[in-house]
């Protein structure tokens, strides 16, 4: 008598589980080897790509800052040589020209008033504004430069900001304020 349960599977039927199982079984360890060797590999790569574009940027980024601190030299230079006042501004619209760089430079003397300022050719409206005189002594990044002279010791490294209140638009923008003599030059960056 046969038993209920026991059933008889063909040949074929069972070669093809066994192609199935087989094929299966592959996927399966080719799929764990590749989660458990290859992903950290992927990820290790992905880690050193991003610190060596983050160190490029910061390599470009301090680039920039230094050559927009050098462009700012000239008026340093001119005012500790005590240069006339034509010549500086002069000399601040020179560097400013059609705003490539900077908004506007500042040249704002110890009392905290504006002596001389450079603003862009394509800043028509602006340019009839007469800044001379006005009062930057609440500036924050004049404030902050001025909290970081000493007397008798040397100028301050450049104070940068990324939170600067533009003069000129009232929008936020970058600042960058370095002594020049007892005054400060601020520099309102393009943006």
């Amino acid at each position: 008598m046969r038993h209920f349960l026991a059933r008889t599977i063909s040949l074929r039927t069972s070669l093809a589980l066994l192609l199935v199982s087989a094929a299966l079984l592959s996927f399966t360890v080719v799929a764990t080897l590749i989660l458990l060797v290859r992903l950290p590999q992927v990820e290790q790569r992905a880690r050193e790509q991003a610190r060596a574009t983050a160190q490029e940027t910061n390599r470009l980024l301090d680039r920039y800052v230094e050559s927009v601190e050098q462009q700012i030299e000239p008026v340093l230079r001119a005012v500790q040589a005590r240069r006339p006042a034509a010549e500086l501004q002069f000399l601040l619209d020179a560097i400013v020209g059609d705003g490539a760089t900077f908004d506007s430079l500042t040249l704002v003397g110890p009392d905290g008033r504006v002596e001389a300022y450079g603003l862009p050719s394509r800043r028509v409206v602006t340019r009839g504004i007469a800044l001379r005189g006005l009062d930057l002594s609440a500036n924050r990044l004049y404030r902050a430069q001025r909290a970081l002279q000493r007397p008798d010791a040397p100028s301050p490294p450049p104070l940068w900001s990324d939170t600067y209140l533009s003069v000129l638009s009232g929008q936020m923008s970058v600042g960058v304020a370095m002594v020049a003599g007892s005054g400060i030059v601020i520099g309102e960056l393009s943006q």
